[in-house]
């Protein structure tokens, strides 16, 4: 394989993954408007946060194809430096991945109620920090400096922003798990929701797991960067998808509830006692418990925010 190839065509790839996800983001965007939620002011401005920065950097992307391609072509002189739209990209990652993990973790406490998820906000900031920093050693990186010695800051932001992901689906993924209830309507509803969850963390976790992968493997080549460019893009569809699915989750979550209503109803109507002598109201005490925590799970992935 040619140097060339390892150099200009992942960025081409990257150029081309990234427009196919961008587009996906754009009709994901519409549909959120569409659905005219009435999410209060701090949500709304997340998601402009989001898509401006996200819309940006989806420019710059395809203005680097065209500086190596078009005004640079035969010109190998280019490729002694990397121009800051390439530079930039753990920046703009950083300023996507942050907010949504952080939405994500708030989701997970409004749902648990337990302080403890916040410690995913630490390693989400200490994320952060990394990704910073190795935007900055690349910058102001000397003209002797290896590629080699590039390689740890990068590492160590990747992993980072993996095992972040990976607390945010395990704990969300438990605490689910949690609400069941053992009634079929509310279960389909979170199991609903747990698809969901795992269908929008999946690509992340493995592109990711790809980005590191290649970056420590091929640190000469770009080969990591058609993984690296796409993520911010699944960032953002992420937080669009967990936005979006509540009108399908309310729909379902309607129908959960008017089924407990009626099996509610139909305890309360009987008075008999059990062979041991306990009243079957007991058990309607029990099922109005276990819909509680159920409830305050389901209820959060449903209504405005």
């Amino acid at each position: 394989m040619s140097s060339l190839s390892v150099v200009l065509g992942p960025i081409v790839l990257g150029v081309v993954f990234n427009s196919i996800l961008f587009g996906t983001c754009l009709v994901q965007a519409a549909t959120y408007f569409s659905n005219q939620f009435k999410d209060k002011w701090p949500i709304f401005a997340l998601l402009c946060w989001v898509f401006v920065v996200d819309t940006f950097h989806s420019i710059t992307i395809i203005y680097l194809s065209w500086y190596y391609i078009v005004l640079n072509w035969g010109n190998t002189a280019v490729f002694a430096a990397t121009p800051w739209e390439f530079n930039w990209t753990p920046v703009f990652l950083v300023l996507i991945a942050a907010p949504v993990q952080i939405f994500l973790t708030w989701r997970i406490y409004k749902l648990s109620g337990t302080k403890w998820v916040f410690l995913i906000c630490v390693v989400t900031l200490a994320s952060s920090a990394i990704g910073i920093y190795s935007t900055y050693t690349i910058v102001n990186a000397s003209a002797s400096a290896t590629v080699k010695e590039l390689i740890p800051a990068g590492d160590a932001w990747l992993a980072s922003g993996i095992a972040s992901d990976t607390l945010i689906t395990s704990l969300l993924f438990f605490y689910l798990i949690r609400s069941r209830t053992g009634f079929s309507g509310t279960n389909r509803m979170i199991y609903s929701i747990l698809t969901t969850a795992v269908e929008t963390a999946a690509p992340v976790l493995v592109v990711a797991c790809l980005d590191i992968a290649f970056l420590t493997a091929y640190p000469a080549t770009n080969l990591h960067f058609m993984f690296v460019v796409c993520l911010p893009r699944l960032y953002t569809n992420t937080l669009l998808s967990t936005l979006n699915s509540r009108k399908k989750f309310k729909t379902d979550s309607e129908a959960a509830q008017w089924n407990s209503i009626h099996l509610t109803q139909r305890l309360g109507n009987v008075t008999a006692n059990s062979q041991h002598g306990i009243q079957i109201d007991v058990e309607r005490q029990i099922h109005g418990e276990t819909l509680d925590y159920a409830k305050r799970g389901i209820d959060d992935y449903t209504r405005d925010l």
